[in-house]
């Protein structure tokens, strides 16, 4: 952050001066003089009022600079202290953690989203940060309202019109909007324009085509729409907005779980230093982030790690532990169950299944539908409407994929099921690789040896994740699929 010396006062009152983010500059708070601009008596004259008395500005007496402050120092000569990137996130994340109860991760990827925030001119795409909770009071809106005062040109909302939205947007502000679910209850009409900005404003670029009124009747216009965007609501989002975001699940704060009480004044006092050296640091860095090229987590999908590549551009370039921290966060917040469709944990639960029955080459409709319907943490036994879910209806739901049953003679019996090699490729595609019991054992007796090693080199155990599997044995292809018709 630039600062002025202790010895660098208003060269018109003498008084400290302060830094201004809006001003861009150092202002004296008593007087209003820009540091770096001209001094006080160089200021052009008013003009002469029609009545030929002088203006309220020239009946003032001006007061003649003092020595120090007309030997002072260009711009260019001003002694700028850096700024260390990492404990700087160590600061924002403190500060977000003294007023909200969070997990370490979440607290990660606020940080750095925040400092996203005064960086976004080198972005190319932003993610969203989506504040939910199952029920009400659990801190979503302190948490948008602890953001606030840290981030860039915050604009705190809960509800604006689509034109105002749209208009606001190209002042590139940060978008805090409060009860987002509340939004989309809202008029179809209403629902859909809101769908259509956040849809395209999470890439440079986009922009929102919206019909206004003019002086001569309607016109289609465009606007852009790429700013950053957190918001809050009870429940899930629609699926392509939860794409674009890093979830941040809120819970009510337990027994003995405590925070600071939020009090506008002392935390706009705490915020604002903290708040000019993120505008400083990011300032400085908008060339390297601009051009940063970071390593992106393989376990993310490609419009995960879209939204994540400048939060992880800040993390490397900040240093420390904020690289290790966000790939973290990036997997632990992005690779959720509930970013799975109806079909892929139908996919999911089959091949649960299948290896719950060792892998056979095939399994009967009835089995399979009989083991789904029967696991209540599946709620596959009231997918319907209440109702278990049928053979038709999991016929329907494989389809997509390319799987169908097919009929298999034993004898004077003819039965339906699945192959096992048909859903091979979609659980390749779709799903994650899934270790076998074995496999599993070995892995956490290699990291218990190997803790040590691991510590000598700087990687904390409890990061140790089952991300990374096994991939899926080959499928023994070389088994005619003549004898299964469908």
């Amino acid at each position: 952050m630039t600062t002025a010396s202790a010895a660098r006062t208003c060269h018109a009152c003498g008084g400290p001066l302060r830094y201004v983010e809006a001003e861009g500059g150092y202002w004296c708070s008593k007087c209003l003089v820009v540091r770096e601009g001209p001094n006080a008596s160089d200021l052009p004259a008013l003009a002469p009022r029609r009545d030929g008395q002088r203006s309220r500005r020239d009946n003032r007496s001006r007061p003649t600079p003092s020595a120090t402050a007309q030997a002072s120092p260009a711009p260019s000569d001003i002694v700028t202290e850096p700024v260390d990137g990492a404990a700087l996130l160590d600061e924002v994340a403190g500060f977000i953690r003294r007023y909200v109860l969070l997990t370490a991760e979440q607290v990660a990827a606020l940080a750095l989203w925040v400092t996203h925030t005064h960086a976004f001119p080198a972005a190319e795409t932003t993610a969203y940060v989506h504040i939910k909770s199952a029920e009400r009071q659990s801190g979503k809106t302190k948490t948008l309202e602890t953001l606030e005062p840290i981030v860039a040109r915050p604009w705190f909302t809960s509800r604006a019109s689509v034109a105002a939205l749209v208009r606001k947007m190209e002042e590139l502000p940060s978008l805090l909007l409060d009860e987002m679910d509340r939004n989309f209850e809202r008029e179809k009409e209403y629902a859909a324009a809101l769908l259509q900005i956040l849809n395209d404003g999470y890439r440079k670029g986009k922009k929102a085509t919206l019909c206004v009124s003019t002086g001569k009747g309607q016109q289609v216009v465009e606007f852009p729409v790429f700013c950053p965007k957190a918001f809050t609501g009870l429940g899930s989002l629609p699926d392509t907005i939860e794409d674009r975001s890093v979830a941040i699940v809120m819970k009510r704060r337990g027994p003995g779980e405590t925070v600071s009480r939020f009090r506008f004044r002392e935390v706009r006092e705490l915020a604002q230093p903290i708040r000019e050296r993120l505008s400083a640091w990011a300032n400085a860095q908008l060339t390297e982030l601009g051009a940063a090229r970071p390593d992106l987590p393989d376990e993310l999908s490609d419009r995960q790690q879209d939204c994540w590549e400048p939060l992880l551009a800040i993390a490397d370039l900040a240093g420390g532990e904020w690289p290790r921290r966000a790939r973290r966060a990036a997997i632990s917040l992005s690779l959720r169950d509930e970013d799975q469709s109806l079909k892929v944990r139908l996919l999911d639960n089959i091949r649960t299944v299948f290896v719950e029955h060792g892998d056979p080459e095939r399994l009967m409709t009835a089995t399979l539908l009989s083991d789904l319907n029967t696991r209540e943490e599946w709620s596959w036994g009231e997918v319907d409407h209440g109702k278990p879910l049928t053979s038709h209806r999991l016929a329907a739901m494989v389809k997509p994929f390319g799987i169908g049953p097919g009929l298999k003679r034993e004898g004077d019996v003819v039965s339906r099921g699945y192959a096992r090699h048909d859903f091979a490729d979609a659980w390749s595609r779709h799903l994650l690789p899934r270790p076998t019991p074995q496999e599993s054992v070995t892995a956490v007796t290699s990291v218990t040896e190997g803790q040590s090693e691991l510590n000598l080199k700087g990687v904390d155990v409890t990061d140790v994740t089952d991300f990374q599997g096994i991939p899926p044995e080959e499928e023994n292809r070389k088994k005619e699929k003549a004898e299964w018709t469908c």
